[in-house]
């Protein structure tokens, strides 16, 4: 695919991403085959969920890619398909007749996001198209396949290969692909879940000890203990595959809590005999949504747009105002934000798939419980992630009042640019893919690593 191509799914699929909907990008098919569905979105529901099974052209349309986009559509049922094209139909005279019939939507003619908008809102599946937070999801999405790269020209799915960087890539392919083919019932997915976190539960500080014990930091009259390299690469992002690690860890988290939604929402809730595996407290999660199904609605929506879109993190003294704006971007009441963040306690807290890394709740408080703009993280999250948050508050945040940030502000958005500059220069051809050490762009005296290619 070229950089153009990349850049119209991503396009696209924003704009669904910001009318509220759950989205799982590039989701493949078991390993002895190439193919992948290019979007799945859903909308999560008490009545039963809302899937839309999205394939994207950057060219024309022809009547094959509305079959290809009509059998992806059997593997998700309840589902609906949509081909979103760049140009027009092409092949016969009997284009729209032939959708109709296979009851395929056409969006025809998506130059941009906004002309793809008048069709779907035609259509009832978006509301609105917000073309500034379109290009904030835009970014999100680049970061992601950012790390996705790392993982799949560094890693290896071999069963032989057993370094930690090939566990993380073996890790997000269970994600994409095992978790979705393999099974139609949703207790079964939880269960496999919870398998793979089992088997990768420290991936990202095994990556990041496997690189830092290789790098050597540069920086005159100081001599890091090995214990500071770890933390270097570990909570930094100067190590691009310890970051990699950490976003599919997160991926997982958001994966599990999806999972709990459909085993909530599932009529008739059916259980197999294996879930003897999950733990009692998943089990109560999903007891919690299935007395209030309301929030089963809007909770996975809230995590993906929480952690890709406002950096996973709560800054203390705008609490209200985050909740509010948060929430607006879901489409749920504000009331529920405080309740989604309860549920994720409940889930990493003491759950025993998570607690190790989560003792004393998801909280990280930074850089202290009295500083005036002190935040409340997430956990293990990847750098990058934390500046995109960053960058979405300054469409609400005055001038004068991000001059007062902390620099930790500004060396987590450094990230953001880092990262994005070096994929998109692999992805038109002006540069290698390359995933050697990152500077933060506004980092001044930090210490460089040389990390093994």
């Amino acid at each position: 695919m070229s950089h153009q191509d990349f850049c119209f799914e991503r396009r696209m699929t924003a704009l669904l991403q910001t009318n509220g909907y759950y989205v799982e990008r590039n989701r493949k098919t078991p390993r002895n085959s190439i193919t992948e569905t290019d979007a799945v979105a859903i909308r999560f529901a008490p009545e039963g969920e809302q899937a839309l099974v999205v394939e994207y052209k950057n060219s024309d349309v022809t009547c094959t890619d509305v079959l290809k986009a009509k059998g992806r559509e059997s593997l998700f049922q309840p589902a609906k398909a949509v081909v979103v094209a760049s140009g027009h139909s092409s092949g016969t005279m009997h284009f729209e007749d032939f959708c109709e019939r296979l009851g395929v939507l056409a969006v025809t003619g998506a130059t941009d996001a906004a002309s793809a908008a008048a069709q779907l809102q035609q259509a009832g599946l978006t509301s609105h198209h917000d073309a500034a937070l379109c290009q904030h999801w835009e970014q999100a999405y680049i970061l992601e396949d950012c790390f996705k790269r790392i993982l799949i020209d560094l890693g290896s799915l071999s069963p032989r290969s057993t370094s930690p960087v090939d566990k993380a890539y073996q890790y997000l392919w269970g994600l994409d692909c095992d978790m979705w083919w393999r099974y139609d019932n949703p207790w079964s997915r939880a269960t496999l879940s919870y398998r793979l976190h089992f088997a990768h539960q420290r991936v990202a500080q095994e990556v990041a000890a496997q690189y830092a014990a290789a790098a050597a930091f540069c920086r005159p009259g100081h001599s890091p203990s090995p214990r500071e390299h770890l933390k270097m690469a570990y909570r930094s992002g100067v190590c691009p595959p310890a970051q990699a690690a950490l976003y599919v860890q997160t991926r997982a988290r958001i994966t599990a809590l999806a999972v709990a939604c459909e085993c909530a929402l599932s009529e008739p809730p059916e259980r197999p005999s294996h879930t003897a595996f999950l733990s009692s407290n998943f089990n109560s999660v999903v007891q919690v949504l299935e007395r209030n199904p309301e929030l089963a609605s809007g909770l996975v929506a809230f995590l993906q747009t929480w952690i890709f879109s406002w950096g996973g993190f709560i800054i203390d003294s705008q609490r209200e105002r985050e909740y509010q704006l948060i929430a607006a971007d879901i489409g749920q009441p504000a009331a529920y934000v405080p309740r989604y963040l309860e549920l994720l306690e409940e889930l990493l807290q003491v759950e025993p798939a998570f607690s190790a890394d989560f003792r004393g709740g998801w909280r990280h408080v930074i850089p202290n419980a009295y500083h005036p703009w002190r935040v409340d993280t997430l956990k293990l999250l990847p750098e990058p992630l934390k500046g995109l948050g960053v960058r979405r508050r300054r469409s609400y945040l005055p001038a004068d009042t991000l001059r007062e940030l902390p620099d930790f502000y500004r060396d987590w958005e450094g990230w953001v640019d880092s990262y994005i500059t070096r994929l998109v220069a692999a992805e038109d051809g002006t540069a290698p893919y390359d995933w050697g050490t990152i500077e933060s762009t506004t980092a001044q005296e930090r210490p460089r690593p040389v990390l093994p290619r």
